[in-house]
């Protein structure tokens, strides 16, 4: 049989999803009221968290792109997000307070 006749048009709808998009929805999922430090590629900068004093096993972050830290109150996250900022080689941070993006370190 000839493969252009086994073809069959199939309708469909195609989306995209961003690391970004699901981070938000994760966000407001899981922390709806609460501040939270998103650390991107986390894993990249595992030794120099270990060394500010975060607790992060090795084996929870081998294949997640992302780290977040729920804190008890927005100041708390901004000083974590301060305190990374620290780092010579800093990852990319967002700081989330009640499912809102307040800022990241990102420089224009």
């Amino acid at each position: 049989m000839d493969k252009d006749k086994e073809k069959k048009i199939v309708k469909h709808n195609i989306y995209t999803v961003s690391l970004q998009d699901l981070v938000d929805i994760w966000i407001e999922s899981l922390h709806p009221d609460e501040s939270v430090v998103v650390i991107w590629d986390a894993k990249k900068y595992l030794e120099d968290l270990r060394e500010l004093g975060f607790l992060v096993e090795e084996d929870k972050i081998f294949d997640n792109k992302i780290l977040t830290i729920q804190t008890d109150s927005a100041l708390d996250a901004f000083y974590l997000y301060d305190y990374i900022c620290t780092l010579d080689n800093k990852p990319y941070m967002q700081v989330y307070v009640k499912s809102k993006l307040i800022t990241d370190n990102i420089v224009i």
